[in-house]
């Protein structure tokens, strides 16, 4: 499929597809712009969701390559949209909503990609919207027209990461055996609390240095081969080596403490 210059619907769209972009979610497309719509998405190379209300071989031929998907994201019919404001669907966000579209029309340049909440009678989703201005011939804009992609499972994902870490980040801390966490060079990148106090050293005299220097002349052997070992399997266990505490290295006086790694 192609299309000429002068055919072009919306100017300021992107016009080829973005990597990881994913599919484009175009609901309404039967009316006046998204009709327009999702022919000049296809024609341009983007995968595109269409939503309908009931299905119909018509939409498979108008919109070939296309995914035609029946849903409802509010289940009211036809009848009961009529008539109701963006207010009255998404009472919550309806504001913020009417202000993105007047920053679009009044500035005549597109808002893309940022995120927002989008809540349906199945509950809350998650929306990567972009907006773009409407643009006739004589350069006025007349309108907006917004493209949204629905991004809940991976904001989703990234809450349960998050909430993964926290709890990993509190075990660590709290841990009350003795426990660091090194970068691949070698330098200390976290340190909790049973080490700190067991090496005498506070966080910040730590981070970022070599782990090296925590360990006694006599382990440093050890350490290296046990690091290579770490960096080429992703783990170690069973190994005894010497720490120097603080007050030891600064004294030069005392033995060295034994730890299992």
């Amino acid at each position: 499929m192609s299309w000429k210059t002068e055919d072009l619907f919306c100017y300021d769209l992107i016009t080829s597809p973005q990597p990881g972009l994913g599919r484009i979610l175009v609901t309404g497309a039967t009316g006046y712009i998204g009709g327009r719509l999702v022919p000049e998405l296809l024609a341009r190379g983007y995968r595109v969701r269409v939503m309908v209300r009931a299905a119909s071989q018509e939409h498979a031929e108008r919109w070939p390559g296309a995914e035609i998907v029946v849903a409802d994201a509010h289940d009211l019919t036809k009848e009961e949209l009529e008539g109701t404001s963006t207010f009255d669907l998404y009472p919550d966000d309806a504001k913020q909503y009417h202000e993105d579209d007047l920053e679009v029309v009044k500035s005549g340049r597109p808002k893309l990609m940022y995120e927002e909440r989008w809540m349906t009678a199945h509950g809350e989703r998650w929306l990567s919207t972009s907006k773009i201005p409407l643009i006739d011939k004589s350069g006025e804009t007349k309108g907006i027209i917004g493209v949204a992609l629905d991004i809940t499972d991976r904001k989703r994902a990234e809450e349960a990461l998050r909430q993964s870490q926290e709890r990993f980040k509190l075990f660590f801390e709290k841990a009350p055996i003795y426990a660091y966490m090194i970068s691949t060079e070698g330098k200390i990148v976290d340190v909790n609390g049973a080490a700190l106090k067991a090496l005498g050293y506070s966080k910040e005299e730590l981070l970022g240095s070599p782990v090296r220097n925590i360990y006694s002349p006599r382990s440093q052997d050890k350490v290296e081969k046990v690091f290579e070992q770490w960096k080429r399997t992703g783990h170690i266990s069973d190994e005894m080596m010497e720490i120097i505490t603080k007050e030891v290295k600064e004294s030069q006086f005392g033995p060295p403490l034994k730890v299992w790694h």
